[in-house]
């Protein structure tokens, strides 16, 4: 993952650097020895344990802010590569990161690469020895170091340019390596402060002026539209709500007329047959008399008197 960290804005604080990192060097003879293979810096490479960074160690406070404050000064470009250097994967991390580093270099190259470690973590004696020192033998530019508090006796003092003891020392140095020119702005500020404050008002007078001409009657259009639309659809929605009314009026009135109807022949069905009931009743009545008159008439001719006597009064009863 590259991270490029933003160029500040052109004010009067540029080329400038925080005070705890004033220095005399207005010229590049000034910065640069004959003999120093580092020369002036303005573009370099950051591999830093970010990843390992503890919130509360001085390190993790002080080296984001004055890598800041160097880029602030407009005089240096930094490509953020983080990495780790502990835990079980931290040497196909390491190996990565000089992966992207050898193709940002290709693409543009840098004037030096920096190391930077985390005081509350060491590199394994290992990992240097197997990834780091041979990943920076194979370096055709500067490497400074900060990595652990010893690096000047590990591997790591044979195969870099510079072995510092912690990253604000590192970063210092390299404050040094910058070539500081004090310009005067102040002219260019005004004049691009004006050309700015002007663009900006030409810029809204223009977006009225677009605005009054395209885009208003446009809107006026489509809301027109929408609305002719809109009223259409509530005469149609009126128009289907009273035929539904109408047809619901029709459908009570024949569901009313076959109420009528139903209870006129219920009643009549049902007077029918209570007619035919009683007519029935009367048949059956007549001939169970006859019957019994039939009955009564045999057994007289053949009973005594005083079983006679006993049946008549069984009639009586009856």
């Amino acid at each position: 993952m590259r991270m490029v960290w933003p160029q500040p804005v052109n004010d009067s604080s540029s080329n400038r650097l925080p005070a705890s990192l004033q220095a005399d060097t207005s010229t590049v003879s000034q910065v640069s020895q004959p003999s120093d293979p580092l020369g002036v810096l303005t573009r370099v490479a950051v591999i830093t344990a970010l990843g390992v960074a503890v919130p509360n160690s001085e390190d993790a406070t002080v080296r984001p802010m004055s890598l800041a404050e160097l880029v602030e000064t407009g005089l240096l470009q930094i490509d953020m590569i983080p990495t780790r250097f502990d835990g079980p994967d931290a040497v196909n991390s390491v190996a990565s990161a000089f992966v992207q580093f050898n193709l940002y270099h290709n693409d543009q190259p840098y004037d030096a690469l920096l190391l930077l470690g985390c005081g509350a973590v060491e590199p394994d004696v290992g990992m240097l020895h197997t990834v780091l020192a041979p990943c920076i033998a194979k370096l055709d530019i500067p490497v400074l170091t900060a990595v652990g508090s010893d690096d000047a006796n590990t591997i790591l003092g044979d195969v870099a340019d510079r072995v510092f003891a912690s990253p604000a020392a590192l970063i210092a140095f390299v404050a040094t390596r910058l070539v500081r020119v004090p310009i005067p702005a102040t002219e260019t500020i005004d004049r691009i402060r004006s050309l700015a404050s002007f663009m900006l008002n030409e810029l809204a007078v223009e977006s009225r002026i677009l605005l009054d001409a395209s885009l208003r009657p446009a809107l006026q259009q489509h809301l027109t539209t929408h609305t002719d639309m809109l009223a259409q659809w509530c005469q149609r929605v009126a128009k289907v709500k009273l035929q539904l009314e109408q047809r619901l009026a029709r459908e009570s009135a024949a569901l009313e007329n076959l109420r009528t109807y139903v209870d006129q022949q219920l009643a009549q069905h049902t007077e029918r047959q209570c007619s035919r009931s009683q007519r029935a009743l009367t048949r059956l009545r007549l001939v169970a008399v006859l019957a019994y008159g039939l009955f009564v008439a045999m057994l007289w001719t053949i009973t005594t008197p005083q079983l006679l006597v006993f049946l008549s009064g069984c009639a009586l009863v009856l």
